[in-house]
């Protein structure tokens, strides 16, 4: 899986300090343009029948990573 998912351009992987302690987010990200597939939150996989920009978008929820720390 780990292999799968280094050949995604849109999954990443960031480290976060939480209680003294080093842990690992993993996390994929939507390109804001109109036209690619929505993904899903929890999993990360594609929903072809939805596309960012379209009038189904409001149909899912909507996050943002606000950090500058990238490690």
């Amino acid at each position: 899986m780990d292999d799968y998912k280094k050949l995604d351009k849109n999954y990443h992987k960031i480290y976060r300090t939480f209680s003294n302690k080093r842990k690992e987010v993993e996390l994929c990200t939507s390109p804001v343009s109109c036209g690619p597939p929505i993904r899903d939150a929890i999993t990360g996989s594609r929903y072809p029948n939805y596309k960012v920009g379209s009038k189904y978008e409001d149909l899912f929820f909507k996050t943002r990573l606000a950090t500058t720390v990238f490690t």
